[in-house]
Order: structure tokens, then sequence, then C-alpha cells
């Protein structure tokens, strides 16, 4: 791209940046808009001195234009320590920036909290859409406050529960049985044999961030599947039917119809 900033006939308006839509700075914009002219002119003279002419060595060092970029519009903060002035600039792992400060430095990190860290808060996206973290993440910092219960039988206590990962075990079951019923029947012979299991699924809503996501990424591109009732084939290929959130919806509407028959309170 050659032209990160929008010139606009408006003064009000001149020089924004296309991302976020601040003003950037006139020195900045002015090193954009003629960074095109200066790399040719460059070559230009690359060619000149050091094929043509041959006035300057080949190997000879070249000078850099240090042209300001859009990373200079980035905000910088000043934070007073006891010993001097520290700055820090305004990025997404400022936070973890304070963290290592303050183990040198003394930095009151809650009162520099309370004031924003960033033009754009960490949540959001230049842009201002929602960014896509890993979910994993607070699910193993849970897992490490708890002892480990592999070792103990859990299945001989009268008030045990077990929440069951549904999407999983969804994605265990993908090949073998032939119809719905045959396949609603595998993934009960897999949940304990309890009296309390919680059969837990994802939400597929037609707007949400996730179904974004997958279409996207190009996940959300396979056909819907009719899932008339119990005797309706299972697709062959059936990766690709879960990769469909109106397919695994159906599917999971579909067991818990089929608990209710075969009296399996798991929903």
């Amino acid at each position: 791209m050659l032209r990160p900033v929008v010139e606009s006939s408006d003064l009000a308006e001149a020089n924004q940046h296309i991302t976020h839509g601040r003003k950037v700075p006139e020195d900045i914009a002015d090193d954009l808009l003629k960074v095109e002219h200066v790399g040719k002119k460059s070559f230009k003279e690359f060619v000149d001195t050091r094929l043509k002419d041959k006035t300057t060595r080949f190997h000879k060092p070249l000078t850099k234009t240090k042209l300001k970029t859009v990373g200079s519009v980035s905000n910088s903060t000043q934070i007073k320590s006891v010993k001097n002035v520290v700055k820090i600039k305004a990025e997404r792992n400022i936070f973890g920036q304070l963290l290592v400060l303050s183990q040198e430095y003394q930095i009151d990190i809650e009162k520099v909290l309370k004031y924003p860290l960033s033009p754009v808060p960490g949540s959001s996206s230049p842009g201002g859409l929602p960014l896509k973290i890993n979910k994993a993440t607070l699910l193993h910092k849970l897992e490490n406050t708890f002892n480990c219960f592999e070792s103990q039988d859990f299945s001989r206590q009268p008030y045990t529960a077990y929440i069951i990962d549904g999407n999983a075990l969804l994605h265990c079951l993908s090949s073998g049985p032939d119809t719905f019923k045959d396949f609603a029947k595998q993934a009960f012979r897999n949940l304990p044999q309890t009296t309390s299991v919680h059969f837990v699924t994802d939400t597929y809503k037609p707007y949400s961030k996730k179904s974004c996501e997958c279409l996207r990424s190009g996940a959300s591109t396979a056909k819907s599947y009719v899932l008339q009732g119990s005797a309706t084939k299972v697709p062959k290929n059936f990766k690709e039917f879960l990769s469909n959130g109106g397919n695994k919806k159906a599917l999971i509407s579909f067991l818990r119809a089929e608990g209710q028959v075969v009296h399996m309170p798991i929903f």
C-alpha cells in the first residue's frame, strides 16, 4: 500500500489514517506521501553511481532514508520513577512492559491503570472489531488451581456430576454409525454411567463472533443437511457435516430428543 493516509480537500479531515481515522501529523504524512518518490530517486541514484558511472563502490553501505512510518503515529506515555523518566510506547503488550519495569522502578500499577493506556482498547483491533483470543488459556489457568483427580474413582460416589464436552464427543464419533439413531446410541454408550451427566455444547447464533470467524476462515462453507429423523443416513463426510453450525445445531437438538425417548436426562 503506497498511500496509508487519505488526502482530502477538507482541512478538518485532511491526513487521516485509513484504519482508525485519527489525524496524522504533517511531518509523518509528508514522509508517507513521498515514500514512492524517495524510493525511485534512491533506486536511480544506486543504478547511476554504482552500475553505470561506477563512481561509488557497489558494496558500500546504503544510507537509510529514515522516513517516518505509520508506526510513528503510536502514542507514548512518560512514567516517573525514583531514578528517571521511563518512556513506554503505546503497544498491545504495554501491561507486560509495566510489570517488567515495576520490578526495578517504583511504579504504582493501580494508579496507572486508572488512565487509558492506548487509544484503542486491547480487546479490539484498530478497526474496532473484537479480537479473537485463545479461550483455552483461561481453562489451563483454572486447571492449575486444582489438584489432579485422575487417580481417584468418582463413579462409586452417589453425588458425582459429570460435565461432558459435547462437541469433543461428536468429533470423536465421526465414523461408524449408519443412521443417526445408531449414532445417538453410540454417543449415549460413551457417556459415564451415573445419575448426573451434563452434556454441554456450544451455541450457534447466526450473527455471533464465532459464526463470523467461521465464515471468514471458510470453515462454514459446508452445505446444510436436513436431519429429518432417526432413520436419516449419517453423511459419509461427517467431519465436513460438523463444520456447518446449522448442522451441529440440528444434531444437538436430535440428540436431546433421542435422550428423552430413552430416558437419559443428559441435557
